[in-house]
């Protein structure tokens, strides 16, 4: 491709991801149409058909990812945590289930010595041993550890522009000085309400993480690594009052919280804000 058209289609992409977000694929045809014209440009070139196909020749500035009956997303080949910003339309998204169990979950010891590849002709993750032959596609693929779980998470606690208060910040940081760091630090987010806080961030560490393995490996970023985060199904509240029994049912505050605690998810948790004060109280009490 011309480096006109590289410079083109980078000025557009920058500029429509000002916002700090992935663009969709209609908004940067059409920032790539505005500054083609200031350029006296035929857009799309005649050799192109579609516009889809225009911009897959630009693998080396951009990354893509595709989404079922809706545009694709975009962002620079530089800035895939991109994509875990919320997206154009609400729907954020995350790493592919296998490379985030692979970059995150901390094994005391490999399966009998065996290691992780990553097979970029199949695009799949395998365990090979040490006396097994490895494909030529073979390339080995990091694995989690402590030491860099923790990082990520004292990064989280200690980032300068975060909607953290300074009592948060010091609650997250002295649960990785515990025992179980991880487990405390998990604890901490859920009872302040941080899960989507996060769970935003680690997925933006760990695309940097494997964006950085693709650089050093000379790997080329698949967008099947990248897959839409499904919002829950919409619960429909007056359906649920109508097929409760026709009867008062009376909590007291403790029974009540009690009954919640047995039935809420993770993700209702992350919708329940609690009183700062309450928390350290929690907190405090739990240590004793």
């Amino acid at each position: 491709m011309e480096s006109i058209w590289l410079n083109v289609v980078d000025a557009a992409l920058r500029e429509g991801i000002a916002g700090g977000r992935a663009i969709s694929g209609a908004r940067l045809r059409q920032l790539i149409a505005q500054h083609a014209k200031k350029n006296n440009l035929e857009f799309p070139p005649p050799q192109y058909s579609n516009f889809s196909k225009f911009i897959e020749a630009f693998s080396s500035l951009l990354l893509i990812q595709r989404r079922d009956g809706r545009d694709f997303l975009v962002v620079p080949a530089d800035m895939p945590e991109l994509f875990t910003a919320e997206a154009v339309d609400s729907n954020a998204s995350r790493v592919r289930d296998d490379l985030f169990r692979a970059l995150t979950q901390i094994r005391n010891e490999s399966k009998n010595g065996a290691e992780q590849y990553y097979l970029s002709g199949s695009d799949e993750l395998v365990w090979l041993g040490k006396d097994q032959p490895k494909p030529s596609d073979a390339v080995p693929f990091p694995p989690a550890s402590l030491e860099q779980e923790i990082l990520d998470r004292r990064t989280f606690a200690e980032l300068p522009a975060s909607p953290l208060s300074q009592q948060a910040r010091d609650l997250l940081l002295e649960a990785l000085t515990l025992p179980s760091p991880l487990g405390s630090f998990t604890s901490i987010v859920r009872d302040l309400g941080l899960h989507q806080h996060w769970h935003r961030y680690r997925m933006s560490a760990v695309l940097q993480r494997l964006r950085a393995w693709c650089n050093q490996n000379h790997v080329t970023w698949s967008a099947t690594w990248i897959v839409e985060d499904k919002p829950l199904p919409n619960e429909t509240l007056p359906l649920l009052i109508t097929e409760l029994p026709n009867k008062t049912v009376e909590f007291s505050g403790s029974d009540f919280l009690t009954s919640l605690a047995n039935v809420v998810t993770a993700d209702d948790l992350a919708r329940i804000q609690v009183p700062l004060d309450l928390v350290m109280k929690v907190w405090h009490a739990k240590r004793r």
